[in-house]
């Protein structure tokens, strides 16, 4: 299941076979009730209450608390599964060359710039990114290619990565 999801998600991507592909993540990402599962056992709970905390979760702002180390192992995994093969290992775009040309450009991450979003932008330029990822890019045209993740990544790992992004 979780192969055809990430195949799915390189389509939906526009991704190409000839894009940079990041280094194989440590540990794959966990994705639906492989991850309530695996969130329930590390905070001593089933997966259904994992799954009734995970919608607990504000949409609007983060999670008081940094992420844990079984967030950031996520995170970091999901970024190499699912979105390195647009956005590049690093954020930067290294695949660039790779997008056609009647495709927007992903967003860059990383960099001054961005620091600086994060510092003076806060929690409103962290919703805006969880919010983009959850619900994938607007309507535009020419459309973009940023598909939603709600539903694949749970409200816990989509704020994970969003302070994976930040660290960028």
């Amino acid at each position: 299941m979780r192969s055809v999801v990430l195949a799915l998600a390189a389509a939906l991507c526009g991704c190409s076979g000839g894009a940079v592909r990041a280094a194989a993540p440590t540990e794959a990402p966990l994705l639906g009730d492989a991850w309530f599962t695996a969130r329930g056992t590390t905070l001593g709970l089933d997966a259904a209450a994992a799954r009734a905390r995970d919608a607990a979760f504000s949409e609007a702002e983060p999670p008081g608390s940094p992420p844990d180390d079984q967030l950031r192992t996520q995170a970091a995994a999901i970024w190499a599964t699912l979105c390195a093969s647009c956005h590049g290992a690093t954020g930067r775009l290294e695949n660039v060359a790779a997008t056609p040309p009647d495709v927007p450009l992903p967003r860059a991450f990383g960099g001054a710039r961005m620091a600086m979003g994060f510092f003076f932008g806060g929690d409103k330029m962290r919703a805006g990114l969880y919010r983009k990822i959850a619900r994938g890019a607007p309507p535009t045209v020419p459309p973009s290619p940023m598909p939603p993740w709600e539903g694949t990544l749970s409200r816990e790992q989509i704020w994970a990565l969003v302070a994976h992004i930040e660290s960028l």
